[in-house]
């Protein structure tokens, strides 16, 4: 299935491919030993099985259904590393997509990346190109704010900057198309603030910021929106782009605490870049010299996102219907197995009035030990891939890795339910009739 698979994604032999295949090899590697592994020991488990003799020895009957649940906590928790790394990606291309989606403006612009500029003769000549180009800009490292992330000797106190509140650089020129409204519903007159520098915050955060203040570049002018307004970020590594009217500080005089990142914006005429744009850029790129300048469509951006939301969702989908399937096909073997010697002895049971937990008390503990191993497992393949060099090819977070246990053990319990109250019905007709079970 993977080769099939390969031609029909791939289909050709190049140097890219080859190299494609190598960043591959190490995954296949743990696949098939994981596979070939299970098979070994499934095999191992149906020899005990069929044989007579440990039919008839009790002890025997454990050491199969102890395989059993071992073969489960191994192959789910390869399985489940995948499965909750798949979630995560998930949740990160939704919440992009989710983002792009809704800022519409940005699918008709160009975007501008260029490497962060220490040197701040550069910074302002960029600014002012910029502003004489009419370009906006978004997503920029505030180092001036944010220096105290970076540097563990700065003697800038963190709280200052309002860390909790999600924010972006902006210019007068990357918000124009966009409309903020003031609590009474009417439109906010920008435009009467483009030769300042100013801040337009979220109404939510109103009192927050006039408790503790705000930081900004010198003074600054502050206005509240109350309208739900998108902007992306553009993948800023600040902070994780959210789905959520965002604090834009507007920088229209330049300020030096800023350092210009990536983000410049402008309009595109016909899919192509403005004359005036186009003098822009290369204004851009003999100031930054010898680093260089890339660009994309935003409207490339966005089907990228698109993209990728969908490949994640169909990874998410095929995992979680494969996971599921694996854990009933472990639940149900190590299940049926403990049927096999425990059966008449439940039913006997059944029939005297003793309790359900009483009488599956030992399976449901076997289910819990096991996804606890499985999740401990998980949680310290998370914790060494965090600390050390040690890698692991998916990112896992502690949501998603509470959010797999309630998982499995939903799945789990289901499936024991189901099993239980089937081999009652069936067994209980049986030994009534008087035949053996």
């Amino acid at each position: 299935s993977l080769i099939a698979i390969y031609f029909y994604y791939v289909g050709t032999f190049s140097s890219l491919a080859i190299e494609f295949i190598k960043h591959l090899l190490p995954s296949l590697k743990l696949f098939v030993s994981v596979l070939f592994g299970t098979m070994i020991l499934s095999y191992i488990i149906l020899r005990i099985r069929i044989s007579v003799l440990s039919l008839k020895k009790s002890n025997q009957h454990y050491v199969s259904f102890a395989f059993s649940v071992i073969i489960k906590i191994i192959s789910i928790t390869v399985l489940s590393v995948s499965l909750v790394g798949a979630y995560d990606k998930y949740i990160t291309d939704r919440n992009y997509y989710k983002i792009l989606k809704a800022d519409i403006p940005t699918r008709d612009i160009i975007i501008l990346d260029q490497s962060t500029q220490e040197d701040l003769d550069i910074n302002k000549k960029i600014f002012d190109i910029m502003q004489e180009h009419e370009l906006g800009f978004r997503d920029m490292t505030p180092y001036g704010f944010l220096k105290w992330f970076y540097d563990d000797n700065s003697n800038v106190d963190p709280n200052d900057y309002n860390p909790n509140i999600p924010f972006i650089m902006v210019n007068q020129n990357s918000i124009k198309d966009y409309n903020f409204e003031n609590e009474h519903g009417e439109s906010i007159d920008i435009d009467k603030y483009k030769h300042i520098n100013w801040i337009l915050i979220p109404h939510r955060y109103r009192e927050e910021v006039e408790e503790n203040g705000i930081k900004c570049f010198d003074e600054c002018e502050i206005v509240y929106y109350k309208n739900k307004v998108i902007l992306s970020a553009f993948g800023t590594d600040i902070m994780t782009d959210k789905y959520e009217s965002k604090m834009l500080y507007v920088m229209n005089v330049y300020h030096d605490s800023v350092e210009f990142a990536a983000g410049l914006t402008s309009h595109l005429i016909d899919g192509e870049m403005t004359e005036s744009t186009a003098q822009a850029v290369d204004k851009i790129k003999a100031a930054i010299y010898p680093q260089r300048l890339s660009s994309k469509l935003g409207k490339d951006v966005y089907e990228s996102s698109k993209d990728a939301y969908t490949e994640s969702l169909t990874s998410l989908t095929v995992q979680l219907l494969i996971t599921t399937f694996m854990i009933s096909v472990f639940v149900y073997t190590y299940l049926m197995i403990y049927f096999d010697f425990k059966g008449k002895t439940l039913i006997i049971k059944y029939l005297n009035g003793v309790s359900f937990e009483k009488r599956y008390g030992f399976i449901f503990g076997m289910m819990t030990i096991s996804n606890i191993l499985t999740i401990l497992v998980i949680m310290i393949l998370s914790h060494y891939s965090q600390t050390t060099n040690f890698y692991i090819p998916v990112n896992l977070s502690s949501a998603s890795i509470m959010g797999y246990t309630i998982f499995s053990l939903v799945v789990e319990g289901i499936v024991l339910s189901v099993g239980i109250y089937h081999f009652e019905k069936e067994k209980t007709t049986t030994l009534l009739k008087g035949d053996q079970i």
